[in-house]
């Protein structure tokens, strides 16, 4: 399973409840846009569904070091990439080469 989430400001805090306060915000200089991708992998033969296993498990915190759920028989890895530096065609195309090349090897995928 890919799981793609886009954080669109990291200066602010989705977990707040109610209108948020702006005064609390990061300055904008220092906040970016995200595109996070996690890929989830089936480890062994499982009777479950995939919407169980993403709401009960943990994702990685940082890039490309992958979590193993022994018990569960999945692994999760995941990594970001700032919208800022996606800029042109070209960049998205070698993003999109990095992540085949670490998902392969992080999960033994060969073609």
């Amino acid at each position: 399973m890919l799981e793609i989430k886009v954080t669109s400001d990291t200066g602010y805090d989705t977990d707040v409840r109610g209108e948020p306060d702006a005064a609390d915000f990061e300055d904008a200089a220092s906040s970016s846009s995200l595109l996070e991708l996690y890929a989830w992998q089936c480890t062994a033969d499982v009777d479950t569904n995939w919407n169980e296993i993403w709401r009960r498990h943990e994702w990685p915190d940082e890039d490309w070091i992958p979590i193993d759920h022994v018990g569960a028989h999945f692994r999760v890895i995941g990594c970001s990439y700032d919208f800022a530096q996606l800029f042109d065609e070209q960049a998205v195309e070698a993003a999109v080469a990095s992540l085949k090349i670490e998902l392969a090897n992080k999960f033994g995928i060969t073609a």
